[in-house]
């Protein structure tokens, strides 16, 4: 799968994965953890993406 489709699905899949996440607010450590991690992911999708040649 290339780099450029890469990135809206990890977004979408993140955002699926917050909504179905059970209680935030008691769960909030893991809840911001969960968030931070798919935008670590598509800070990296993106970095790749502006060094790679294709």
């Amino acid at each position: 799968m290339r780099i450029d489709k890469m990135i809206p699905v990890v977004a979408i899949v993140g955002v699926m994965v917050l909504f179905m996440f059970p209680e935030p607010e008691s769960n909030f450590g893991r809840y911001v953890l969960t968030a931070l991690g798919f935008v670590g992911i598509v800070v990296v999708l993106f970095l790749i993406r502006r060094n790679s040649n294709f």
